[in-house]
């Protein structure tokens, strides 16, 4: 309150200081440029550097020099990008179809339009008008041939794409966020470091002993498979050129390009890193971005955003090779019921679908009703108890080499988070497995498979003998219960949640109320809807 600023009035000025960042100044673009044009140019550089530098065998023996061959391999991808495809510091809003014809002939009409002002006359004005003339011509055919080769990427998968490629690129900033205690903030630090606390919380205390002796196989472990040299260049040609780099910039484009320049010693590295159980400490810091949920109340919850890590590409290339290795085990050797869809192989969510309408159109036919109970898992991915996980693992026979990867996966990991042009500075993450790695769905599965197993084999029976088995799609979680009664429905629904969430204690998860829903598929009109649900009453929906 400026008692000085009355002016003779009875009334009193109110005076505050309101500082913010510039949210107009442009945003740091990234570091390099990998255009298609410069693919010769950048192997050409690499090449020379690495047959310098790569002083290593084929077999890189010991965790030390697997750790110093890494180090030389990402230090020359590194510096043949500096030299080739360095990106200068433009506009953000530089259009994707400008390539070097149309850089040439910008500099041909911009040399003609000073040298008509510089020296007036009709020759040079003409000059100009034709280099100007041209300059537009390739920028139409530039645009052209942008669109076309844009559209002949596109498939049926990702069909939508053509909807959106012209929209450009929106810049957003994020909303001021909510303290536990209420109170807002809206300085970008204090917004990171809240997104972390949220994200990734202490890890929960869970009972019981989950020591790894990995010199001691059991007798259940099975033998390691080496990694061949077609299965790396398989899981590199299902990548896409398009994904977000980690933090050195470093996309899976130029590891194709490096691929082809020394495929021997990419595919050392990948076969090293799995046989030794080491994933290096470069692969192991990620860049965290906040995508906002959908549909949700209220924004300034730190829970309203979804945190998608950035990680090392070479890294993610090890993490897709193991990934299906886990995958290839889990389906032949049945480590994960039936009934547990996604995360593994030919099992879709379009399966899961299928096999529910089947069960209520069957309990129909015979003239029965169903309940059905849909469950969310409350962070997923960010509550992965790691030496429980390990132990799981290590339990199901999978090999001592991929056990020891897996543990050395997630330890000592780091992050920091990308916020509104802010990036906060590196902090440990003790607890969960990484959304945005190749692995991450699968671990998470194979950490729950035995919590679904139990459920599987050991369900609650209904009056005519039906079991009440969980039917799982990676973080969601069902119940289907078919009896005579609605009632009888909710009796079952009812026991099984409170085992349920028993069970998923302790390993350290729990349930999403808001996200919980009750449907009930009943044909008799004359029935009304039960009295009674679940405990914690999720949202109710009736079909007659």
């Amino acid at each position: 309150m400026a008692h000085d600023l009355h002016c003779g009035s009875d009334h009193y000025a109110l005076t505050w200081n309101w500082s913010f960042p510039n949210h107009f100044a442009s945003t740091p673009s990234s570091s390099f440029n990998f255009h298609d044009d410069k693919s010769e140019k950048w192997m050409e550089h690499f090449s020379d550097l690495i047959s310098e530098c790569w002083t290593f065998r084929d077999v890189l023996e010991t965790p030390d020099i697997f750790l110093k061959a890494v180090t030389v391999f990402t230090e020359c991808m590194s510096q043949a990008s500096l030299n080739t495809c360095s990106r200068k510091p433009t506009s953000p809003k530089t259009a994707r179809w400008f390539n070097q014809e149309v850089r040439e002939a910008l500099q041909v009409m911009r040399a003609d339009r000073r040298r008509a002002r510089t020296h007036a006359s009709r020759h040079n004005l003409l000059r100009y008008q034709t280099s100007n003339a041209q300059f537009r011509y390739k920028v139409k055919r530039a645009k052209r041939s942008y669109a076309l080769a844009f559209a002949s990427r596109v498939t049926h998968k990702n069909l939508w794409r053509l909807n959106s490629w012209y929209c450009g690129v929106w810049k957003t900033y994020s909303p001021s966020l909510v303290r536990p205690d209420g109170s807002p903030t809206s300085n970008t630090s204090e917004k990171c470091q809240l997104l972390l606390d949220a994200w990734f919380p202490p890890p929960v205390s869970i009972p019981g002993s989950f020591d790894c002796d990995f010199s001691s196989p059991l007798p259940s472990t099975r033998s390691f498979l080496s990694v061949t040299h077609l299965e790396i260049s398989d899981a590199l040609r299902g990548t896409s050129s398009t994904s977000a780099p980690g933090h050195s910039g470093l996309n899976y484009k130029v590891l194709k390009w490096a691929f082809i320049v020394a495929p021997d010693e990419m595919a050392s590295i990948v076969r090293a890193s799995i046989h030794l159980g080491i994933h290096h400490p470069l692969w192991k810091k990620a860049v965290i971005v906040s995508i906002p949920k959908a549909n949700k109340k209220s924004y300034a919850l730190p829970r309203s955003h979804r945190p998608i890590q950035l990680l090392e590409c070479l890294g993610k290339l090890v993490e897709k090779v193991v990934a299906k290795h886990l995958l290839f085990d889990a389906g032949k050797h049945h480590l994960m019921p039936f009934t547990q869809f996604g995360g593994r192989s030919h099992a879709s969510c379009l399966d899961a679908s299928l096999a529910l309408t089947h069960d209520i159109e069957s309990a129909r036919s015979a003239g029965l009703v169903s309940s059905f109970l849909a469950l969310d898992i409350k962070g997923f991915f960010d509550h992965v108890n790691h030496a429980r996980l390990v132990h799981t693992l290590w339990e199901m026979g999978f090999p001592c080499q991929i056990c020891s990867w897996v543990l050395s996966f997630l330890s000592d990991r780091s992050a920091s988070v990308h916020l509104d042009d802010f990036s906060s500075p590196f902090a440990p993450i003790n607890v969960g497995v990484p959304q945005g790695s190749p692995i991450s769905p699968i671990l998470a599965c194979l950490y729950v498979a035995p919590v679904i197993r139990r459920l599987t084999d050991n369900p609650i029976l209904s009056s005519v003998n039906l079991p009440t088995s969980p039917h799982s799609y990676i973080n969601n979680l069902t119940f289907l219960t078919i009896s005579n009664s609605l009632t009888e429905n909710c009796i079952i629904l009812g026991a099984t949640l409170q085992r349920v969430e028993t069970l998923f204690a302790e390993i350290g998860m729990s349930f999403d109320p808001d996200k919980c829903d009750l449907m009930h598929f009943s044909w008799c009109h004359e029935r009304s809807l039960p009295s009674s649900s679940p405990s914690f009453s999720p949202s109710l929906h009736v079909r007659t």
